[in-house]
């Protein structure tokens, strides 16, 4: 996993190549790297990994990518957006 790779190799390219390989590792990416570019990578790569994504990133343009590549990531798209992605969908 990521706690074998020295940190100097720990840069914000190497975290977009990881979670491009496996979504779910951004729960290992430092919270100062997580950007919404690295976010969005993530979840068109595994919806699940929305679970990962801080809060101020999880728009409804990002949590639609999320459904979209997994329909089950639902369980982590903060309720206040719920309702507008169901009836989006609809439409």
């Amino acid at each position: 996993m990521l706690e074998y790779v020295p940190d100097s190799l720990k840069t914000s390219e190497f975290y977009l190549a990881a979670v491009k390989q496996n979504a779910v590792l951004l729960k290992f990416v430092p919270f100062t790297i997580r950007t919404p570019e690295l976010c969005l990578a993530a979840v068109m790569e595994d919806g699940f990994a929305l679970k990962y994504v801080p809060k101020p990133y999880k728009t409804s343009e990002l949590c639609l990518t999320a459904l979209q590549q997994n329909g089950k990531a639902f369980r982590y798209v903060p309720k206040k957006l719920r309702k507008k992605l169901c009836f989006n969908s609809i439409s």
